[in-house]
């Protein structure tokens, strides 16, 4: 089996040392997202003589740094030597889908009129942020509440609750979601779900936020 490489004057043998083969290569960190925030390049080096990367070990391209966040895709190749790649990230720029949720949304009571709980289908959006955490999770927010205070009582604002004038939304706030949400394309004033976290690559993590309109 033959093997091509790049190879320059100043790069070390393949016997001990680890020496790049090929040029880097970006990936595409997300289905329909282009980013320059992922990128791999393979590696060769005798097998008996490999030890895992630092994970995190720094490396700049176009100004940026890139960390390095996993080995894999190991390949023997003949002649006690081995190739595999390693995948470089940075922080990930936040982003955005829509979709439709659908929730029992809460009744209404005030001293003129009551509307009983509405289950309905309802525009989502869907954030995701990244975050950069070696040593300890990121925090994560809780779904929107609906409460009594006085009587220190909490729920789920979409668990079939009943909005009232001294509740936390108070009535008032309640219409003005459902203004907001009905005039402004961008206004979506419901957290349907606490949010939610999951490792991307390395030690970089996703989380996830779900916010719905009000009705």
């Amino acid at each position: 089996m033959s093997v091509s490489f790049y190879r320059t004057a100043a790069q070390p043998d393949f016997v001990t040392a680890v020496a790049t083969v090929g040029p880097m290569e970006w990936i595409q960190p997300f289905d329909g997202v282009l980013q320059k925030a992922l990128f791999r390049q393979r590696y060769q080096q005798s097998i008996t003589a490999w030890s895992p990367a630092t994970i995190d070990t720094t490396r700049v391209e176009g100004g940026v740094t890139y960390l390095l966040s996993k080995e894999d895709d190991f390949s023997a190749i003949g002649g006690g030597q081995h190739q595999w790649y390693r995948y470089f990230a940075c922080t990930p720029a936040t982003r955005t889908e829509f979709t439709s949720y659908a929730a029992q949304f809460p009744a209404i009571t005030s001293a003129t009129f009551r509307r009983p709980n509405v289950n309905a289908v309802s525009p989502a959006r869907i954030t995701y942020d990244y975050i950069y955490a070696p040593t300890a999770p990121p925090s994560l927010a809780e779904e929107s509440k609906w409460a009594i205070t006085y009587q220190a009582i909490t729920a789920p604002l979409l668990s079939g609750v009943e909005v009232l004038v001294y509740s936390v939304p108070s009535v008032g706030a309640y219409l003005s979601y459902l203004t907001t949400d009905a005039t402004v394309a961008t206004a979506f004033s419901i957290t349907a779900e606490q949010q939610t976290l999951n490792r991307w690559i390395g030690n970089f993590y996703e989380r996830t936020t779900l916010q719905i309109k009000a009705k």
